[in-house]
């Protein structure tokens, strides 16, 4: 777990399952849904490793048992709009949804993927929330928002760097003002390097604390973003060799609650991000 005084939840953020833009690598399917079966069976794994659910063989590590009772006190789950991020939150956090007292959603638009590509683009609401209607959540924050799902200027969703903190701001502000214990908050890749610096390959997971310090000017200046601290359940590496997807091996130090997303730190943006 994280060292020294906190503020705010818990946060588990977790990124989507497999999308099809990201097996066929085509960045022009709109709001993509996640892969059959690949992105499906990412989601059912990821449920049951969050529910402990393992074989007698393999048995529970200490430092995932710590995981395991935090996901125990998840009091609010909070998912980008987009098709995949709605599809990894009811197919992952199932266990979560079907309980008799259901831990509350809210679907916040400012937590869609950065960049103005149509697979970072959201579908209209109407046909989001059809698509939907057997989730129940809140989607009050979409309703009220007059640029949505545009994101084009003066959007708030303009794939730019500065437009991006400023959301990226407005939520972490937002996040950690809230009463809740823990909070899981599903999203994507690149706004979560923004967010947190680290790798989230498809499922994986990384679970922060604020630091102590105040929320919209920390004393030492820095924005929000720096405050997160990681816990050291997901820093943790392994040294791992696997298959790249040109089929070569590659070996890597690898982390993350599932650990399948590269250690080393992400940049924010990626050069060719204004």
């Amino acid at each position: 777990m994280a060292s020294g005084k906190s503020i705010g939840p818990t946060v588990i953020f977790i990124r989507h399952a497999e999308g099809e833009h990201n097996a066929t690598r085509r960045s022009d399917i709109h709001d993509p849904p996640i892969t059959v079966p690949t992105g499906v069976t990412q989601c059912r794994d990821l449920s049951r490793q969050l529910q402990g659910i393992t074989s007698e063989l393999e048995g529970i590590e200490p430092a995932h048992q710590r995981v395991l009772e935090t996901i125990r006190e998840v009091e609010l789950i909070v998912t980008s709009p987009m098709f995949r991020t709605l599809q990894t939150t009811q197919q992952s956090l199932n266990f979560l949804l079907e309980r008799p007292n259901p831990v509350p959603v809210i679907v916040d638009p400012r937590i869609q993927e950065l960049g103005n590509h149509p697979c970072d683009t959201c579908s209209p609401l109407e046909s989001i929330r059809k698509d939907f209607s057997s989730l129940t959540a809140d989607w009050t924050l979409v309703e009220n928002d007059a640029y949505y799902p545009s994101k084009l200027a003066p959007s708030p969703y303009e794939g730019t760097r500065a437009v991006s903190d400023a959301r990226i701001t407005s939520f972490l502000t937002w996040l950690r003002g809230r009463p809740e214990k823990v909070v899981i908050v599903v999203a994507h890749a690149g706004l979560l390097a923004a967010m947190t610096e680290s790798h989230f390959m498809n499922t994986d997971y990384r679970i922060f604390n604020f630091t102590a310090a105040p929320v919209d000017a920390p004393a030492d200046g820095r924005p929000i973003w720096e405050t997160l601290v990681q816990w050291t359940q997901t820093t943790a590496q392994v040294r791992t060799v696997f298959t790249d997807r040109e089929g070569g091996a590659m070996e890597a130090d690898l982390s993350g609650g599932l650990k399948r997303s590269f250690a080393e730190r992400a940049p924010r943006y990626a050069d060719d991000f204004a």
